[in-house]
This record gives structure tokens, C-alpha cells and sequence, in this order.
């Protein structure tokens, strides 16, 4: 609008210019030809009555006449509005073509008082002979006075448009924000970019569907899955969306076999419940869930423990079978009783230290675990842990217990020469101490810090959120973590809690 404004106002200045110049001008020429006007040139002597008719007719011209001058051929004045000026000489010396029989024209002259804009026309007599001529001018000032008049009013259009453009941007801006829900829109984009980057890198499934099962989003997750279309041919799906629809209800935990996977299925309504115009569903594979809730429990490690167990007893008993069917039964016996022996003084020595029965079958499970990857694994023959412990719950010390020995079987299994995990659980009046040391590949500075800040390790999976888990349950209780390594000699974690828990103090 400006840069209109700078185009227009020049042309619109010049057109007032040309409209000035072509009224004086027009002016001038009609009373050329005034009969009147002749008849007292021609007498070089206006009466009264012409003075006066003039005086009416130079008050009723227009706005833009400053100025009418009627002269002789010899340039004596027979009309000047301010008569004080009749009879005497003209001024200017601008009116010698005219006289000369010039064409009409206008010059820019200064007049007796200020400098003007004058339009010259000769007048003849009935012969063609020039006998005067007629000059109207425009002064300067009036000129100027016109041009700030039409500025003025220029400018006062431009503010009327720049205050109703603002007040309609505003009103635009207003509903603009009320529909991005009070955000500005550089905002919005950038909320609206980030929440896809997250959606994008969720796990879950994400889909939206309309009520026809059009699909109005998916996040990059979902876009690994099968055909849409075959994809909703699953009579459950379809079944569970309508239900959404219909219920105009949110629904969360349902069990749905869609393309031979067990999924856990949550629907919510949008764009809120009620009378929905789509439906939000939330997949994630129910094994993945279990898996998960497992780790974070520290059930795995109980159930490796079991299995383990299991795998070195078939082995036993594939042994004693194999005796009995070859009818050594003697050393049969003698095998049973060897093999009684190792358990029960290895079992002995874990629950007289390991009062806590989860963590001592932990721990002979992961013996067993360990002599099928050929490691050397012992409990410290101080190590101590009561029944309740009374720093860190049984769920807590199977994660950080399980995670540290599996850590260190991970770092030793791989490893040439001496393979060997020692495990160390103090509990006592002064805090609760866990350390696990071996001989494995160890740990560059950098891992370690790694490792402190929370990030995953490069061992392989599960083994990040093992470590973070231990580093929650280490920020829970304002505990310790402490980690030495060398590349190549092994690493030794040591896990510290000095603040009792709850109803133990």
C-alpha cells in the first residue's frame, strides 16, 4: 500500500497540475471572444457596468483563479480585480507573443506580489487584428495550497485504509490464533514439527481413521505394516473402531490378533468424546510389552536364573540316564552323589551368606548360567544380605543384582584367557554395598561417562535400559555408582546405598 501510495501521489500532483493550467487557460479563452470585452477594448475604456459584471464573474470562477487581467495591445490595464491596478502598465513582460500573435500559453512570471502561473489569449476584433489580450493566473501559493490539499486528502485516505487493514488483521490474526489454539503460527509450525518428530519416533503404532476407515495419519511406525485396507479387513479392528464410534467413548487395554501379532489396542475418540469424527488408535505389541515389564521388574533375570537351572539339571540327568542304560549303576551312584555334593555345598554356601531367598536363587542360577559360557563365577565369602533388606526392596535388588552380573558375563564371555565374575553384596549398619568385578574387555573414559550420563551402552540390547534402570533406582534412594575400568584388564562396578528406606528407620 506504501509503495502505491509513492507511485500514485506524483501522477495524481501532475494531474493536478494539468487541471490547473487547462481551467486557466479555458478561462481565458472564453472571454476572448466576450463581445463586451471587445466593444471596451476596441475603446481601450471598460464602463462601469462591464467592471462590475467582471468583478461578479472573477468571484463566481474558480478556486484556482488568483488573478484576471484584461489589457490593450499597448499592454495598459482596462481590468484588474483590484482596481487600484486599472490603468496601469502590465507587468511581467511575458505578454509580447501574445501580442505578437502568438498561439495561447502560459508562463511563470513574477506578478506584483508573488510569482504565478499565467494563461495568455489574445482577443481580435471583427477584422482578426489583436486589439488586447486576457491573462488569468494562479498564484504559487495557490498552487501549492491545492497540492497539499490533495496530499492531504491522500494521506487521509492511506490512514483510513492502514486503520481498517489493521483492525481486519487483527480481526484475521485474532481467529487465526483462536483456531491454532492461542499460538502465534511460527509457534504452532514449530510444536506441530516437533510432536510429529515425536510420534514419528514412538514405538507404537499410530493411526487415525475417519468413520468411512479412511486413514487420516499414520506415524513412520505404522507405515511398516501391511496394506491399509488389508490391514482394516480385520473383522476385530473394524469391530473395536465402530464400537469407538458408537460409544463416542474412550477405550483402552483391548486384545486384538491382527496379521498373526497379539497387539494391545487403545481408541481415542477426536476430536473429543462424544460425537467423534475419527478415532485415534494406539498399537504396540503385547510381547514387546511383556518383554519390557519384565526388565523393568527384573523378572528376567529370575527366569534366566530358573532356566539355567533347568538346562545344567537335564544335562545331569541325561548323564545319570545314560549310566543306568548302559548298567553302570555304581557309578551311577557315584555320580549322583558327587553331583549332590557340588550342589548342596554350593547351595549352602549362597543361602548362609544370602538370607534373601529371590536373590540367592538369582545368583544360583547365574552360576549355572555361567559355566555354560565357560566363566568363572563365585560369590565373595564376606558378602552378606539379610532377608528384608532394609535399603533397597527384592524387586530393586534382582534389577541392580542381575544387570551387574549379566553385564560383566556380557564383558567376559568373548574374552581369550582367564574368564572370571566376582560378585560382592555387603548389607550391614553403615549401608548396603554391591559390586561386581571382571575380567572381561573393559571400558574406554568415554563409555563410562556415557554410562553416568544415562546413555545406552553398545554391548548390545537390553543392556542400556539394565544400566539405567540400576541409575533410577541409584537416584531413588540418593545412592552411588561408581565404575573403574582399564581396556583390556576388566571393570568393576560398584553399587553404594546408605539411605534406609522406608519403616526401617
Amino acid at each position: 500500500m506504501v509503495l502505491t501510495g509513492i507511485f500514485i501521489l506524483p501522477i495524481e500532483l501532475k494531474g493536478l497540475d494539468r487541471n490547473l493550467e487547462s481551467n486557466i487557460s479555458n478561462t481565458a479563452s472564453i472571454l476572448s471572444y466576450d463581445s463586451e470585452i471587445i466593444d471596451g477594448l476596441n475603446k481601450k475604456h471598460f464602463s462601469k457596468n462591464l467592471i462590475r459584471r467582471m468583478d461578479t464573474l472573477f468571484k463566481q470562477s474558480s478556486e484556482d483563479v488568483d488573478y484576471l487581467v484584461i489589457a490593450t495591445a499597448d499592454s495598459t490595464r482596462v481590468y484588474h480585480q483590484k482596481h487600484e491596478y486599472i490603468g496601469k502598465h502590465f507587468t511581467g513582460n511575458d505578454e509580447k507573443n501574445i501580442l505578437n500573435g502568438a498561439k495561447p500559453y502560459i508562463t511563470t512570471r513574477q506578478g506584483n506580489k508573488d510569482i504565478q502561473k499565467r494563461a495568455f489569449h489574445a482577443v481580435r476584433d471583427k477584422s482578426g487584428k489583436i486589439i488586447g489580450f486576457i491573462m488569468i493566473s494562479a498564484s504559487l501559493q495557490t498552487i501549492r495550497y491545492q497540492q497539499h490539499k490533495l496530499i492531504a486528502q491522500f494521506l487521509l485516505i492511506f490512514a483510513l485504509i492502514l486503520c481498517i487493514g489493521l483492525i481486519v488483521a487483527y480481526i484475521i490474526a485474532k481467529n487465526i490464533r483462536k483456531s491454532l489454539l492461542g499460538f502465534e503460527p511460527g509457534t504452532f509450525a514449530n510444536m506441530y514439527l516437533q510432536r510429529e518428530e515425536i510420534l514419528d519416533n514412538l514405538d507404537e503404532l499410530i493411526l487415525a481413521v475417519d468413520r468411512k476407515k479412511n486413514l487420516l495419519y499414520q506415524n513412520k511406525t505404522s507405515e511398516t505394516m501391511e496394506n491399509a485396507d488389508s490391514f482394516f479387513a480385520n473383522t476385530a479392528l473394524t469391530d473395536l473402531i465402530d464400537e469407538g464410534f458408537h460409544t463416542g467413548k474412550s477405550l483402552f487395554g483391548r486384545m486384538l490378533e491382527i496379521s498373526d501379532a497379539s497387539l494391545l489396542v487403545n481408541l481415542i475418540p477426536l476430536p473429543e468424546p462424544g460425537n467423534p469424527e475419527a478415532v485415534l488408535l494406539i498399537m504396540r505389541d503385547k510381547t514387546e510389552i511383556a518383554s519390557l515389564a519384565q526388565q523393568l521388574s527384573g523378572t528376567n533375570h529370575v527366569i534366566d536364573a530358573l532356566r539355567a537351572n533347568t538346562h545344567e539339571y537335564m544335562n545331569k540327568l541325561h548323564v545319570i540316564s545314560g549310566l543306568l542304560q548302559i548298567g553302570s549303576y555304581d557309578e551311577a551312584i557315584e555320580f549322583i552323589s558327587d553331583v549332590s555334593s557340588d550342589i548342596e555345598n554350593g547351595y549352602q554356601t549362597v543361602v548362609r551368606q544370602i538370607k534373601n531367598r529371590t536373590i540367592a536363587a538369582l545368583i544360583l542360577g547365574k552360576q549355572n548360567r555361567s559355566k555354560e559360557l565357560d566363566i568363572d563365577f563365585c560369590l565373595r565369602k564376606d558378602s552378606f544380605l539379610e532377608e528384608h533388606n532394609p535399603y533397597l526392596s527384592t524387586k530393586e535388588l534382582v534389577t541392580i543384582v542381575g544387570n551387574l552380573i549379566e553385564n560383566a558375563f556380557d564383558a567376559t564371555k568373548n574374552v581369550d584367557g582367564i574368564r572370571q565374575v566376582e560378585l560382592t553384596i555387603r548389607s550391614n549398619e553403615d549401608g548396603l554395598m554391591i559390586s561386581a568385578d571382571d575380567t572381561g574387555c573393559g571400558m574406554s573414559e568415554e563409555q563410562i561417562q556415557r554410562i553416568y550420563e544415562g546413555q545406552y551402552t553398545t554391548k548390545g540390547e537390553g543392556h542400556g535400559i539394565g544400566l539405567l534402570l540400576i541409575q533410577e533406582i541409584i537416584k531413588k534412594h540418593e545412592g552411588f555408582l561408581d565404575i573403574a575400568s582399564d581396556i583390556g584388564s576388566g571393570t568393576f562396578f560398584t553399587v553404594t546405598i546408605n539411605k534406609r528406606r522406608k519403616g526401617y528407620d
